[in-house]
């Protein structure tokens, strides 16, 4: 019996969606929880929440856990006895305990008019000049690979290696292997570096994406808190030491999802912390581009050689829809990972990587739109707030594609209220590996029209719901 309790935030989120289809409330949650032992979402011997804990994060009674509850007991998935609370009896086994690997699911139904789930940015204008460009003949001139390349063309790798050049930190063609995107990239990364049960040390909060990665190569990650400044370096080093990490991630530039950039005396104290512990460092410059100003440099021009690992993609200066991103690493990183890449896609998109090479020289002028484009929506966001939800507080960052909001209320509650009311946010907890932030909530500013629409309707159900929680229908 593994006896570790279940935290309530980490099973809602498991749960995400689950009261999207129609029925009675308890039986869609019984539905919900035992596909999840099916799953091996959760380990027998393991401890539910409350009846009371559960109630709170999913917004219903705690008649209605009760009954889910009762329904999986009469079935032989739990059992309760008093006192012991209700533990897992069967489960596939498949997942760790512990699992992070749940904190990209989204509860968005398909007809949600007012979805903020999501932090995709909208195709910026310079795509459609690319595409009118002479980019289709060097597709053209591509028809003649008889072989898949899993590093990537070498004229988009020029490219992605120019640029890195350009911001301080040397680098050449065979410093670089394309992925599908930033997130393929830190998977691969992930693959290559992490085994399970290191520790691999985060920023708190971070992107909920990594914690997905780091959680199905069963790490334990570890949260290293956070200033105006970027990560504490004093903090940092503690927590190298003390738990023995084998890695750390972090997002230096522009935070997915504080916005915070880190200073130029930050960076030098951390650096002088990776160097002093040798902890090899993935830096994530997925969101750079967002930066306001001059890019402020990467990690890997402070540190040793060998010791950092940088990723970045295309994603949030042109369109997510590109799917071209890279590692930037030593010879033996990358060795590794291509080893690792041609076991799942062999290779990326060839025209993707020949438009990537096209839209890289485009990256000054299409950085210029896309902050000006962000900081419209910044404004319009923070006049938004102050009309309708002006208890709510945030630091306003000058980079970043989100605004970070401590509502100062339990957003996990909040989100599943809201989104029997078809509007989706996302909580804080989401973005912490042991589920801090619990009254934050991030909101993505790349959808202003939904931003204009959403944000009144979440004053409006706030104000209905003013009384105190209670449970919205017992059937659908």
């Amino acid at each position: 019996m593994d006896g570790s309790r279940i935290a309530p935030n980490h099973l809602a989120r498991q749960l995400a969606g689950w009261d999207l289809g129609k029925g009675a409330l308890h039986t869609l949650l019984a539905d919900a929880l035992r596909d999840v032992l099916a799953e091996g979402g959760l380990t027998p011997g393991s401890v539910l929440p409350s009846r009371r804990e559960l109630a709170r994060v999913l917004a219903v009674s705690r008649m209605t856990v009760g009954a889910a509850y009762d329904t999986l007991k009469d079935e032989g998935w739990v059992s309760t006895r008093h006192g012991a609370g209700t533990r897992v009896r069967m489960s596939s086994q498949r997942c760790a305990p512990d699992w992070h690997g749940d904190r990209l699911r989204t509860y968005a139904a398909p007809d949600t008019p007012l979805d903020l789930s999501s932090g995709a940015l909208p195709a910026s204008p310079l795509l459609s000049r690319a595409l009118r460009g002479p980019w289709t003949a060097s597709v053209r001139e591509s028809l003649l690979l008889d072989r898949f390349v899993p590093r990537g063309l070498e004229s988009t790798r020029e490219a992605v290696a120019a640029a890195y050049s350009e911001q301080g930190l040397a680098t050449t063609t065979d410093d670089i292997v394309l992925t599908n995107g930033s997130h393929h990239a830190l998977s691969i990364v992930a693959d290559v570096l992490v085994q399970p049960g290191d520790t691999v040390l985060v920023e708190d909060p971070t992107y909920r994406g990594a914690l997905d990665v780091l959680g199905r190569r069963e790490a334990r990650v570890v949260g290293v808190p956070c200033d105006e400044e970027g990560i504490d370096p004093l903090a940092l080093e503690t927590a190298v030491r003390r738990d023995g990490a084998r890695l750390l991630y972090v997002l230096p530039t522009a935070h997915n999802v504080t916005g915070v950039t880190w200073s130029p005396r930050r960076r030098r104290e951390v650096a002088d912390v990776i160097a002093r512990t040798q902890l090899p460092t993935i830096d994530d410059g997925s969101t750079a581009d967002l930066h306001a100003g001059q890019h402020p440099g990467h990690l890997g021009a402070l540190v040793p050689p060998g010791l950092s690992i940088s990723i970045g993609s295309l994603t949030k200066l042109f369109w997510a829809g590109i799917r071209v991103g890279w590692i930037r690493g030593s010879a033996q990183v990358l060795d590794a990972a291509i080893d690792r890449r041609v076991t799942t896609d062999l290779a990326g998109s060839v025209p993707s990587q020949v438009l990537a090479a096209e839209l890289l020289p485009l990256a000054a002028e299409a950085r210029d739109l896309r902050r000006a484009e962000l900081a419209h929506t910044r404004d319009l966001t923070v006049g938004l707030l102050s009309e309708y939800l002006p208890g709510w507080t945030y630091s306003v960052p000058d980079a970043g594609a989100c605004l970070w909001v401590d509502a100062h209320t339990d957003t996990v509650a909040l989100a599943a209220r809201l989104a029997r009311a078809r509007i989706v946010v996302i909580p804080g907890s989401h973005f912490s590996p042991t589920d801090n932030w619990t009254t934050h909530l991030r909101l993505p500013l790349g959808r202003p029209a939904t931003l204009e629409r959403a944000i009144p309707a979440i004053a409006g159900f706030l104000a209905e719901w003013a009384g105190g929680p209670r449970e919205v229908a017992t059937s659908r």
